[in-house]
């Protein structure tokens, strides 16, 4: 299945090819009601291509969304510690400046008391992010299929259910009681969202190696790639608009869906699932909307602007600086995070290196959570440092940072830095070039490491699919991997032995046998799924949305109920393993389900 931003951008396809796809007028006056309907009323046209994503958040155990909730939570208060400790930086850097001038001296004391301050912050905050990496670690979020332990569907969770059973009969059922415009407008999102994962489940499956029922993690980190690309080379919401868009209020506080569309998708539910019981669709409204508001928090920071100059006691030499993260550079000229490059429409880049060690959750993940946001015990210590040296160059003319740690390590309760007045001679003192340059230089290198830090966080919480890969890190090999198809000597891939330590990678297992054909053209890249119909693209989500239109349109037989995990292939009907066997024997055939099949 694809995500938010997938899903629109094959909306606002199919919508763009509605008015042309039929060359019979009556059926192209028909197809021109539907996309009339669904430009009059976009956001239930777009509530409708995000129903199986209203459905996993309907069924889901809410775990996904505590992780985020407790993550958000940290990265606003760790960015207003970063903010904190910028003022802190500006408000010294304007005393130092002048320091006779009337308020220099409350300038700077108001900067040593937020320095002080930050040290019990900072710690709080850290010892709260190693709870979280505790707990983010094993991926509790991502749950296995129930297919994958040869479960009966009777035992699938909804999601899984409406993806895998009765897909053609549930959209087909929304098509045929679309009486208004609302309700039209949802039946063709629903169309768009049936054709998106026929189509993008296919592109993930050719990409990831295998289908979601058996690479889970990897899947998670494609969807998200491919859904971070269409953002950026297409013109769909933005999460914020989205957020707001779906936010239909209830009568009694909360959201709930307007009563037309709770009906309709009731209805149809009830024709397509007749043995399951309706889902909770207000509850998944209120989670989906959630979910939007909580990803939307996880914006990265803007790097520090470094001191002007660095200047030592002799007035001419340059006090080297520090680079970011062995980005490269001259000592002495400190480095901030690089420009993305321009995204356009000529699909990503095809000369990337494969994925390394470094790019796992363990190697690279792991570890950077021990730092994330900078603000643990270790940034706690370098915040003590930093005001036991400024008291040091305003008592002695120099710091010697020794002392401190000689005091840091000969008490229980450590705290060299008690002293946090300051008087108007000491700041006299710390404004000479050499104190205020050592000092400057010293906060803007705090800063830069809790920059570091919230980049390393970011990453963390994208490996682990918990948000989006940014313009920044969707860059990597680690994502870019996940954009075009590459050459597959056969497809899929059993599930790796150790898939949680190894998703980073391409899977290196078994083939199901016997073995399928790559569910996608090889070379092919996300512009694909949205190429109109007809068109030299077969594989396009229009080829799906169109003929399904048109037997409606036409009162045709019923098509085939797709299954939208594509685990067979590329327009592969539901199905299930045949003759009682187990989807993890050696080789196993399956049995195509009639359309009536649950």
């Amino acid at each position: 299945m694809i995500e938010y931003h997938a899903h629109e951008a094959v909306l606002n396809a199919l919508k763009a090819n509605l008015a042309t796809a039929f060359d019979e007028p009556a059926l192209a006056s028909q197809a021109q009601k539907l996309a009339d309907a669904a430009d009059i009323d976009r956001d239930a046209a777009t509530l409708g291509s995000f129903i199986d994503v209203l459905l996993e958040h309907a069924g889901s155990d809410g775990v996904e969304l505590q992780l985020l909730e407790q993550a958000a939570s940290l990265w606003k208060r760790g960015l207003t510690a970063y903010q904190e400790l910028g003022l802190a930086r500006q408000e010294l850097e304007l005393a130092m400046a002048d320091p006779t001038k009337a308020g220099a001296l409350a300038i700077a004391q108001s900067s040593i008391s937020r320095l002080a301050a930050l040290k019990t912050t900072v710690t709080q905050l850290g010892s709260e992010m190693q709870a979280l990496r505790d707990q983010i670690a094993p991926l509790p979020h991502l749950k296995p299929h129930a297919r994958q332990n040869d479960e009966p569907s009777s035992q699938w969770t909804v999601r899984d259910a409406f993806l895998g059973r009765r897909t053609d009969a549930f959209v087909s059922a929304l098509l045929a009681n679309a009486n208004d415009v609302q309700t039209r407008a949802l039946a063709v999102g629903a169309v768009s969202g049936f054709a998106g994962n026929a189509a993008g489940s296919a592109f993930l499956g050719a990409v990831v190696g295998g289908p979601r029922r058996s690479h889970r993690y990897r899947d998670r980190l494609a969807r998200n790639t491919l859904g971070s690309w269409l953002k950026s080379n297409t013109a769909v919401s933005s999460l914020p608009e989205l957020a707001r868009r779906l936010s239909y209020r209830g009568a009694i506080g909360g959201f709930a869906l307007p009563n037309a569309i709770k009906q309709a998708l009731e209805s149809a539910f009830s024709k397509a699932h007749p043995s399951r019981s309706q889902p909770s669709w207000n509850l998944g409204l209120n989670r989906l909307v959630r979910h939007l508001e909580l990803l939307i928090v996880f914006s990265r920071p803007l790097a520090p602007d470094p001191p002007m100059t660095f200047m030592s006691g002799n007035g001419d030499d340059d006090i080297p600086g520090m680079m970011v993260g062995g980005s490269g550079g001259d000592a002495g000229e400190p480095k901030g995070p690089p420009e993305p490059p321009g995204l356009g429409g000529e699909g990503p880049d095809t000369g990337v290196s494969e994925p390394g060690k470094s790019d796992s959750k363990s190697s690279g993940g792991d570890a950077c959570l021990g730092i994330i946001l900078g603000l643990g015990g270790l940034f706690a210590v370098g915040l003590g440092l930093l005001i036991f040296c400024i008291f040091q160059w305003a008592a002695e003319g120099e710091c010697k940072p020794e002392e401190f740690f000689d005091e840091l390590l000969g008490s229980e309760e450590p705290d060299p830095t008690q002293t946090t007045g300051i008087n108007q001679g000491q700041l006299t003192a710390i404004s000479t070039p050499e104190a205020s340059g050592h000092i400057l230089l010293e906060m803007f290198k705090l800063q830069l490491t809790a920059w570091q830090a919230f980049d390393l966080a970011l990453s963390y919480l994208t490996v682990t699919g918990l948000i989006y890969p940014d313009e920044l890190l969707i860059t990597s090999p680690l994502y870019q991997q996940f954009l075009r198809v590459p050459q597959r000597a056969g497809w899929p891939h059993r599930e790796e032995a150790n898939a949680l330590e190894t998703y980073h990678f391409d899977p290196v297992s078994a083939f199901e046998a016997p073995a399928s054909a790559v569910p996608f053209p090889a070379n092919a890249d996300p512009w694909r799924l949205t190429a109109p119909w007809p068109s030299d693209y077969d594989h396009s989500a229009n080829a799906v949305a169109m003929p399904l239109l048109r037997r409606f349109l036409t009162n045709a037989d019923p098509g085939e109920n797709l299954d939208l995990d594509a685990d067979r292939g590329f327009g592969h009907p539901c199905w299930a393993v045949a003759g009682g066997g187990s989807i993890n024997d050696p080789s196993f055939a399956v049995d195509v389900l009639a359309y009536s099949e649950e």
